[in-house]
């Protein structure tokens, strides 16, 4: 009997060097996909309006309680309104907290 080809009798084909590097890298990757995407799911709501209402009281010296939330559309996730009139912001958050606009003034 005839006795099979190399690249069919060493698995892979891929020296070991390489293959150990491919599984280090390959679960390196997800060690940082889990860790990053708990980061984003731990992200509240409360967590957004807290710190759009820090950000608003520091440009415009109000206070936190000024400031609310309420759901947005599409890529905004959340809306968060703050004081009134001459010192009225809008902020319009992603999902990851990151702001997707800049300050528009709330609607009436």
């Amino acid at each position: 009997m005839r006795k099979a080809p190399g690249f069919l009798q060493s698995g892979a084909g891929l020296p070991r060097p390489v293959l150990w590097s491919l599984v280090g890298l390959s679960l390196a990757a997800g060690v940082l996909g889990l860790i990053t995407g708990r980061q984003v799911a731990d992200f509240t709501e409360t967590d957004a309006i807290a710190a759009y209402a820090a950000l608003y009281v520091q440009e415009t010296g109000g206070t936190p309680g000024d400031c609310h939330g309420m759901p947005g559309r599409g890529a905004v996730w959340l809306i968060v309104q703050c004081g009134s009139e001459d010192t009225a912001r809008s902020y319009d958050v992603a999902r990851d907290g990151r702001r997707i606009t800049g300050a528009t003034p709330p609607e009436a």
